[in-house]
């Protein structure tokens, strides 16, 4: 993944497994979806997050909870949350979350659904459609 270090350089970050990448909206934050194979050959999926500058990644959701679902995952209009499916370990049902992207916290919004092809918010509302 290629990063713009905002000084008209830019920079290559090596990602493994890289799935879906996305901005936040205020431009500071880009999250990400990575991917490995584990002993059976099912992938592990994890949702991380690091600055634009390609700088403090940490990780949001670990496999180890949430089996992550790269698509689709949503930024907030307020770049303070990120809204996806996921299944938790163990579980054989995948969840909506709602996770705060500077406390980690995970809310689970609605259990046992299957995944949308396409989240938005209404900003006004603050909820997912």
């Amino acid at each position: 993944m290629i990063v713009d270090k905002g000084d008209q350089t830019s920079r290559w970050i090596d990602v493994e497994g890289l799935g879906k990448v996305a901005w936040s909206p205020d431009g500071k934050i880009i999250a990400y979806t990575s991917s490995y194979p584990d002993w059976k050959g099912s992938q592990l999926k994890n949702l991380l997050v690091m600055n634009s500058d390609g700088e403090e990644r940490r990780l949001l959701i670990g496999h180890e909870v949430m089996n992550v679902y790269s698509e689709p995952f949503v930024w907030s209009p307020d770049s303070r949350w990120i809204a996806g499916f996921g299944q938790p370990t163990g579980d054989r049902h995948s969840n909506l979350y709602l996770v705060n992207v500077c406390t980690g916290e995970i809310e689970i919004l609605a259990e046992g659904i299957m995944p949308q092809d396409e989240m938005v918010w209404i900003p006004v509302r603050k909820v997912l459609k």
